[in-house]
Parts: C-alpha cells; structure tokens; sequence
C-alpha cells in the first residue's frame, strides 16, 4: 500500500528467524504481491556482536524496505549497523520488539520509521470504549506498568477462562470447558472480538492486526493502519 516493492531481510538463524523466512516467502508468493521483489535474504546468528557486512550488503542493493526479523539484543545489533551505514529505509519487526523500555534503549539508533504488527491494546489503540480495555488499563495504570505488547499477552486468555467458568462453573471438566470455548463468539477483550467457531481455536483473524508505528517523541507505539493493515 506504501509503494515499497524492493524490499530485503535481515533475520536471525534460530527458531523465530526460520519461521520469519518461512512466513514472509509465503506472502510474497502469493499472486497481489507479484509485483514486490525481494532482493536480497541476509542471516545472523543471535549471539553476533555485528551484523554490519549483512547489512552494506542490503545498502548496495538499494531496497525500499527492510524486514528484520530479530527479538530483543539481535534487533539492538541490526539497529546498530543500520544506524553506523546511515540506512534510513522504514524497517518492520516481530512484534516480540513492542516493548517500551527496550525502544527507549534503542533511541540513538531508531530510524524514523520502525513499523510492528501491533495489536489493539498498545497504547489503547484499539476498543477503547469496550469494558474489557478500561479494565486493563486500570490494571496496568494501577501497577505502574505501561501498555506495550508484552504486558497484555496474558490478559485476553486469561479473562477468557475465567468468563467460561463462570458460565459453565468452576467445577466444569475439562470436556465441558473446551466445549465451551469452541462456540465462544462475540466475546470482546483488548485484543479484539473472538470468534472460535471456525475450528482454528484462535478466535481472532488478521483484521485484529494493526500496522504500528514506533514514535520516539511520545516514546510510545501509535496506530498507523485501521485493522488487517488498511490505510488510515
């Protein structure tokens, strides 16, 4: 939607990385991306110091954007050497980078555009009038604890289970619960409105992703797409 059409990566070499490379050559197979290239799928280990050579590699080849596909310390070293080449490309990340104290730590070397696939509890960025949220804001804000992915992963599963026991009673099996659960929809929490009719037992699709944006004047996440990645 951006235009970006000559995009590269720079992923890690463990688990989460491989999933990365698999996730992202399955996207760009698929027949409305025809028109992307990538030009370039570049690899480090999570214990490199310098990933510097990986990423003058990407430079020469001048891409539109870049994925890098690295969680915590790894992405701090792709940052480093973005930064050190003066690559200013917007750059997208696992979302296992949404964490505010880790973006602040990161703030001589974030280019301007640091972009997630956010979910809506970020920042409130999302269902802000939905009971489930005022009540996990109040939450964090009573703990001190800010709104960043990893504070509200637990949250939405969490509620879920106690809402079914409620319903079904605490004394429900675990046959009786699952059952439950499997025709759970409407169910609104800070991530989205579940639905677990469908037999995958996520409950939730891509319309629940948001594109975010890392902005380091609020020091904060902010929505830069509507749900499933449409424009604003």
């Amino acid at each position: 939607g951006k235009g970006w059409k000559r995009i590269a990566t720079l992923n890690t070499t463990d688990a989460s990385g491989q999933i990365g490379d698999r996730d992202i050559a399955s996207v760009m197979a698929q027949p409305e991306f025809k028109d992307m290239t990538m030009l370039a799928t570049e690899h480090f280990s999570a214990a490199d110091t310098s990933v510097t050579a990986q990423v003058s590699k990407i430079k020469a080849l001048n891409p539109q954007a870049m994925i890098i596909w690295a969680p915590g310390t790894a992405f701090g070293t792709a940052l480093h050497a973005v930064s050190d080449l003066g690559l200013t490309i917007p750059i997208a990340t696992t979302s296992a980078n949404m964490i505010i104290a880790q973006m602040k730590s990161y703030a001589a070397l974030v280019p301007k555009d640091v972009l997630f696939q956010g979910v809506g509890y970020v920042a409130g960025a999302a269902h802000k009038d939905s009971p489930a949220m005022a009540m996990y804001a109040a939450g964090m804000k009573d703990n001190g604890m800010q709104q960043d992915f990893q504070t509200g992963m637990a949250w939405d599963p969490a509620m879920i289970v106690i809402d079914a026991l409620r319903k079904v009673g605490p004394n429900a099996t675990a046959a009786q619960l699952h059952a439950y659960l499997e025709d759970l929809h409407g169910y609104t929490g800070i991530t989205g409105t579940y639905d677990f009719r469908d037999g995958s037992q996520r409950g939730l699709g891509v319309d629940s992703t948001l594109i975010m944006r890392w902005d380091p004047d609020k020091l904060d996440f902010v929505s830069v797409s509507k749900g499933g990645g449409v424009p604003l």
